[in-house]
């Protein structure tokens, strides 16, 4: 991670003292596609560490997490944007992890929380391009393996056996029907923290519960 850092692949870790996190507990680790937005994400003070990977996450970081799960719980929640670019790292990160039986949950804001909130404090969704539309009929039919190649359409089929997948449909298929999409950075930047701080503890909180629950 830190030759990771020295090439400016991952940026701002945040990281909690072994003490904090020890004795069988559970390492709550959020990954963060800009440095912007992680920098807020851990002045909400909700997860052990904060990473910023400025896009996918690298090799470093997937390694970090999977030597990691050797030795505690590791539960990993993604603040991607919610765009069809996002929503893809997101799906990519869980596909590379769920092997090591390491689930990455979606912390980002959801469609019908963004709908909720637009009035309130004057989010504007942004139009999707040509090619983001097609990207997104893409992530929901998968590649033709005549033009994409059979290793494509296995790495989507793997992204289709997440949990993730199934969590995200209803914000892929937002952004099909509406030709739409929310930036992270906006959300974070106009409404305000403790409203965030509030929604995204008790998603945690909700999430490690059943994580808790399915494991004893």
């Amino acid at each position: 991670v830190a030759d990771s850092m020295a090439t400016g692949d991952v940026g701002l870790i945040c990281w909690a003292k072994p003490d904090d996190w020890g004795g069988g507990r559970v390492l709550t680790v959020a990954t963060v596609e800009q440095e912007g937005v992680a920098r807020q994400v851990y002045k909400m003070d909700i997860f052990h560490a904060v990473l910023a990977t400025k896009g996918y996450p690298s090799d470093a970081v997937m390694k970090l997490f999977i030597r990691l799960s050797t030795i505690t719980h590791v539960a990993v929640f993604h603040f991607g944007d919610g765009d069809v670019h996002g929503l893809d790292i997101g799906l990519g990160l869980a596909a590379r992890l769920k092997p090591h039986k390491i689930e990455v949950n979606w912390l980002a804001v959801s469609a019908e929380q963004v709908k909720q909130w637009k009035k309130k404090f004057d989010l504007q969704a942004k139009k999707c391009s040509e090619a983001d539309m097609e990207k997104t009929e893409a992530l929901l039919r998968g590649p033709v393996i005549a033009h994409e190649g059979r290793d494509a359409y296995q790495t989507w089929l793997r992204k289709k056996e997440t949990k993730m997948w199934r969590d995200l449909q209803h914000q892929i298929k937002t952004i099909q029907e509406t030709g739409e999409q929310m930036k992270l950075d906006m959300v974070i930047d106009r409404v305000d923290r403790a409203v965030l701080t509030k929604v995204f503890r008790e998603l945690l909180e909700k999430r490690l519960g059943i994580d808790m629950n399915m494991s004893s």
